[in-house]
């Protein structure tokens, strides 16, 4: 998943699941100077609380080891920093379809929203203006193995704060909030281009993850 991490700014290894309550989050040391830092350090207690809340309540959703973080997605126009969730979708969470854009499009419409609104229901993180907005990478395992290896696909999304509200609160429609984030598909470390989904709006409510 070099590709991936290389596209949310993340250094190191990049395919593992976080093994306990702190192991997915990047350690404000390990955040690139500046302000990431400075957020990171700041926000650490939300940060933690995140990942216990996603650990303790969504059965089948693991965070990715060092995947909540303070980042700079890159390909995206901001000067702040994001405050961005990666997790991999197992265990009956992981999307169907024919194609690549197909499973993205459902692993979008069913645990997008619930997952952003994880991210929103942070208060101090949202409040604070250096934080330019928020981004949520998913991942699953792919269907065809090559040579003998499971392939990871995976949908990166990033918008900011007001627009991941107004999805979450459903005061804007889905198609609406994807004409105005930053979305990327990638096939193991080969992005996916055009990297658009299709979504019906009036598609009956998705998955509601969790307690």
């Amino acid at each position: 998943m070099a590709a991936v991490a290389l596209a949310v700014g993340l250094a190191g290894p990049a395919s593992t699941h976080a093994q306990s309550v702190g192991d997915g989050i990047l350690s404000f040391e390990e955040h690139a100077a500046g302000e990431a830092r400075v957020l990171a350090r700041a926000h650490a207690a939300e940060l933690h609380a995140l990942q216990s809340d996603i650990d303790r309540c969504l059965a089948g959703v693991a965070v990715q080891r060092k995947g909540i973080a303070f980042r700079q997605p890159r390909g995206f126009a901001a000067d702040a920093p994001f405050l961005t969730l990666w997790v991999w979708l197992t265990d009956g969470r992981a999307p169907g379809g024919g194609d690549i854009a197909t499973r993205a499009t459902d692993a979008f419409r069913r645990h997008a929203q619930a997952l952003f609104r994880r991210l929103v229901a942070r208060s101090p993180v949202f409040a604070d203006p250096r934080v330019g907005g928020f981004g949520l990478i998913l991942t699953w395992v792919g269907p065809i193995p090559r040579d003998g290896r499971v392939v990871g696909e995976s949908l990166v999304m990033f918008a900011d704060k007001l627009t991941v509200a107004n999805y979450v609160f459903d005061t804007i429609a889905p198609s609406v909030f994807l004409e105005r984030a930053g979305i990327r598909i990638f096939d193991g470390q080969t992005e996916v281009k055009p990297g658009r989904l299709s979504v019906d709006d009036d598609a009956p409510a998705a998955d509601h993850l969790g307690c």
